[in-house]
């Protein structure tokens, strides 16, 4: 009934017969936002736009350094749909 020192309560309830809440999944998932990436060659001056899905800004903006290492990183935004 214990898990790391805390009680878990959706243990509890479940032992006391009270259902899990109608959309309790889908609301425990991570939202997945899509980012906008435009970049810049460091070395020249291409630039590219990247569409890039992520749950948060910081995860975004590690993606796209791991990823885009020959670029510099000119704007980094939510994606929306205009």
């Amino acid at each position: 009934m214990r898990r790391g020192g805390c009680l878990d309560w959706t243990e509890i309830l479940r032992r006391g017969g009270v259902p899990e809440p109608p959309g309790r999944e889908e609301a425990l998932q991570p939202v997945v936002r899509q980012w906008r990436a435009r970049l810049r060659k460091r070395k020249g001056s291409q630039e590219i736009e990247e569409k890039i899905e992520a749950r948060a800004y910081h995860v975004a903006l590690a993606e796209c350094r791991q990823r885009f290492k020959d670029y510099s990183i000119i704007l980094l935004k939510e994606w929306t749909q205009s």
